[in-house]
């Protein structure tokens, strides 16, 4: 008997102690974990069940009969079949459980998906309000612009249009002046054409002469000195007379192009030039300019420096005077001789022109520093 209780205690601590592990492991499942934690305990708390159950059994079948041991067998048998069945059911539920969870997680990821769309939409609608009520604010502050650009259209309209006819009155007396200096420009013209014409011809004859006179004596390098001093102040005339010529070119043209712009109403921009131009005529100070400045040494000089040509040219026209003399002195020596004689006609046709000459070249001059 004492060896049958001496088995049955350690079997009955067994038992004492496995509801407490029970205990602990069923708080643990409550606490909550991961899922396959889950699992291990659901399946550590079936696995101490049945074993709690084998030797409660065990502990039993020690002080029972055969026949009882056997009747407890099957029942323990039973009770495996059972446990085994258990714990497919709980592996199936803890599959389907998992796969609820999974969902339940794409859900939740779906629904903070749709939330964030939604907080995005709603800030875009708040967006559009504000910009649809910028776009009103805009329409009333354009209609209001345009409200005060008619007003002051309307005050610059009444307060500007006798200054801009004044203005226009101008501009006509202004045209009226450009037209009578470009008359006397063209008429300034003319007469340095024909003056031009009349020096012209008066050189040809020269020139003719002074062929002629080379071959009389030795003084013909004085007459060469004064024919190449007369051809340059040609050239100057010549030029002189051109750039007189494009001036008044210029000024027509600026006429013509003055008549056509009449026809425009003057703008804002017109009207500054016209005030601009205005107030230059009050600054204005006329050069001093004569057209005889651009006859010496192809520059310009002042009126202070005219006399000095003039003796300048006076002092050409004794030394012309003297070298005429000095021909007629040589025409009269070789009067006598046989060639002289053959060729009689021709020496009276220069002497006439050497006389002529100075006196028309003095004229000339005399003419033009005059004008």
């Amino acid at each position: 008997m004492a060896s049958p209780t001496l088995d049955g205690a350690p079997l009955f601590l067994a038992a004492l102690l496995l509801p407490l592990r029970l205990l602990g492991l069923s708080s643990r499942l409550l606490r909550g974990g991961s899922d396959r934690v889950r699992s291990l305990g659901i399946r550590s708390v079936v696995l101490f069940a049945f074993v709690s159950i084998r030797l409660s059994a065990i502990f039993a079948l020690s002080d029972t009969s055969p026949s009882e041991r056997g009747a407890l067998l099957s029942e323990l048998e039973d009770l495996r079949l059972k446990a085994s069945q258990l714990e497919l059911v709980l592996e199936v539920s803890t599959r389907t459980f998992n796969s609820k969870i999974l969902d339940l997680e794409e859900r939740d990821k779906v629904v903070k998906e749709m939330e964030e769309k939604i907080r995005i939409m709603e800030n875009a609608l708040y967006e559009l309000k504000g910009s649809n009520s910028d776009l009103l604010n805009t329409e009333v502050r354009i209609g209001a612009l345009e409200k005060e650009v008619i007003s002051l259209s309307l005050s610059l309209t009444h307060t500007h249009t006798i200054q801009i006819r004044l203005y226009i009155q101008l501009l006509f007396e202004q045209s009226a002046k450009n037209k009578d200096s470009i008359w006397s420009l063209e008429l300034s013209n003319d007469k340095a054409k024909e003056k031009m014409e009349i020096v012209a011809s008066e050189v040809e004859k020269a020139s003719l002469l002074i062929i002629h006179v080379l071959f009389l004596g030795p003084s013909n390098l004085h007459i060469e000195n004064i024919v190449t001093e007369q051809w340059i102040q040609i050239r100057q005339l010549e030029q002189a007379f051109q750039s007189t010529k494009m001036m008044a070119a210029n000024v027509l043209k600026r006429n013509k192009q003055k008549e056509q712009n009449k026809i425009l109403w003057p703008t804002k921009e017109t009207v500054n030039k016209v005030v601009q131009f205005i107030r230059g005529i009050g600054r204005f100070e006329a050069s001093e300019f004569n057209l005889l400045d651009s006859f010496f040494l192809r520059a310009s000089f002042s009126k202070t420096d005219t006399p000095r040509a003039y003796d300048h040219f006076k002092a050409w026209i004794l030394f012309a005077q003297n070298c005429h003399y000095e021909v007629l002195e040589l025409l009269h020596l070789h009067s006598d001789v046989p060639s002289a004689q053959q060729q009689g006609s021709i020496h009276a046709a220069a002497l006439a022109r050497i006389v002529i000459f100075p006196s028309l070249l003095q004229k000339a001059i005399n003419t033009s520093i005059k004008t």
